[in-house]
């Protein structure tokens, strides 16, 4: 078998990179954290499990997110799981230069200091355990200290971003088992 290496030209690698990637859904999450400045969060589609035993995840943050300082110096952080009854929260977020926790009655503190937000359907708290520096971005892997569920029954309709646009999944999406 023969195989074929492409290298495009440096920029048309990124666009074309960008593009394929608008394409490739992912679940919504939003990250939450204080490093002792107040609190900061960022809407994150790069979260992913990374192990079951000991139960872990990561995500990535780019340099360039308002939130990537005080992310970097978080010892914790709590990650929310939403769906899309929740997208409210996730716009809130997701909107630059908003003032994401100026509503008091929209997110608490956990007893243990990290923000949370109200109406959060599932969360995971963990500890930051690893930070790996690339080239325009921190991939954080966060070993998860406690979770919560919010008692519902609503049934569970997953959020997901893609091509610039959220989506709810549903028995509508289903096209095998």
């Amino acid at each position: 078998m023969t195989t074929t290496s492409y290298e495009a030209p440096p920029d048309s690698r990124v666009d074309e990179f960008k593009s394929i990637f608008r394409d490739f859904p992912a679940g919504v999450a939003v990250v939450t954290a204080d490093a002792g400045e107040g609190p900061v969060a960022l809407v994150a589609s790069s979260v992913s499990s990374l192990s079951a035993d000991p139960p872990q995840l990561v995500f990535s943050v780019s340099d360039r997110a308002s939130s990537a300082a005080t992310l970097e110096r978080a010892q914790t952080v709590v990650v929310h799981v939403f769906g899309a009854s929740e997208l409210e929260i996730v716009k809130l977020v997701a909107a630059s230069g908003t003032d994401r926790f100026s509503d008091q009655t929209r997110w608490n503190r956990l007893p243990t200091g990290e923000p949370l937000f109200t109406g959060t359907r599932s969360w995971l708290r963990g500890e930051v355990v690893h930070r790996l520096k690339t080239a325009s971005a921190t991939l954080h892997v966060v070993e998860i200290l406690e979770t919560g569920r919010a008692e519902t029954d609503e049934p569970h309709r997953p959020l997901v971003y893609q091509n610039r646009t959220w989506h709810e999944l549903g028995t509508h999406s289903y096209i095998a088992e």
